[in-house]
């Protein structure tokens, strides 16, 4: 995930003023993105959002055109109060690899207190790499214009069930969870089995007393009422992929850091999407202010 590619069309947008911060960022980007919270004009924001949903699925039924102009609204706005200072779109119908429909959003956030030495981007890499040891996750750090840099490459699974798993298994990690799930079943068949013996022995000395008893109607009734539904690991079955990739960047020792998060619809871009969020992670600078407020305003003004 170095951020030494070189794709075209990137520059600098010059410096921002971030709010709640105190500081500035010179964020590194696509020149020609659609930039999802960009501009304070509602109306204008509304019209370009139908436009880029109407070039993106020109084939669909005009009230899901409308509903997803709507999503877009509800989203910028929800982006725009949690602080995004930028959450650009790209849909493309033709590429090497196909379609590609990709979002990338930039924050700045807070970081733990640590001292100038030590490399936040490495502790943290080291604990991904222990707790994600067993899942389809890549992680390491690298260099950036602030001086450290972390970055994740994932391909979340979304199940049937509309669940979203960020690091879903390896295969291996999710064979040893069914294997696990195939002993407990196998414990809980076993048990039924037991009790059903004691069932039907106790049924007999019923009969053979002369007492009604269970018919084999009955038994073969319950012995065709399914249990719980057979389980399958994560992602097995009608799962939906798409591509993850996080760059975090900040200066050693500083208060804040740059966020950096994209995701693409087709999983096998994720490696493209990394070198561009590793791109603008790496090349984007946030420094403070002397003399600013936590509102992001001159103190002196």
């Amino acid at each position: 995930m170095s951020s030494s590619a070189s794709p075209t069309s990137l520059s600098f947008e010059g410096a921002t003023r971030v709010p709640g911060t105190g500081g500035t960022v010179n964020l590194y980007a696509p020149e020609d993105w659609f930039d999802l919270v960009a501009g304070d004009d509602e109306t204008l924001a509304r019209a370009r959002c139908a436009d880029l949903i109407d070039k993106s699925y020109p084939h669909r039924e005009p009230g899901l055109r409308a509903d997803l102009t709507e999503a877009l609204m509800v989203w910028r706005s929800t982006l725009r109060e949690q602080g995004a200072i930028a959450y650009g779109l790209v849909s493309l119908p033709e590429t090497e690899l196909g379609p590609a429909v990709w979002q990338i959003m930039a924050a700045v956030v807070d970081l733990p207190v640590t001292q100038p030495d030590i490399d936040l981007g490495t502790v943290i890499s080291r604990l991904f790499g222990e707790e994600l040891a067993d899942r389809e996750v890549y992680v390491e750090t690298y260099p950036t214009a602030m001086g450290i840099g972390f970055g994740v490459i994932s391909r979340p699974v979304m199940s049937d069930e509309g669940e979203l798993h960020l690091f879903p298994p390896t295969q291996e990690g999710a064979d040893d969870r069914e294997a696990g799930d195939s002993r407990e079943a196998g414990d809980s068949r076993e048990a039924g089995d037991d009790r059903e013996a004691g069932d039907d022995r106790e049924g007999g000395d019923d009969r053979e007393g002369g007492d009604d008893g269970v018919t084999p109607d009955d038994a073969g009734a319950a012995k065709a009422s399914p249990g719980a539904g057979s389980r399958t690991g994560a992602g097995r079955t009608g799962a939906g992929r798409i591509g993850l990739a996080i760059s975090l960047s900040c200066a050693p020792g500083a208060a804040h850091g740059l966020l950096v998060v994209g995701n693409c619809l087709d999983p096998d871009q994720v490696l493209p999407l990394a070198a561009a969020v590793a791109l603008i992670g790496g090349n984007s600078t946030f420094a403070e202010v002397d003399g600013a407020d936590e509102s992001g305003t001159d103190s002196a003004a």
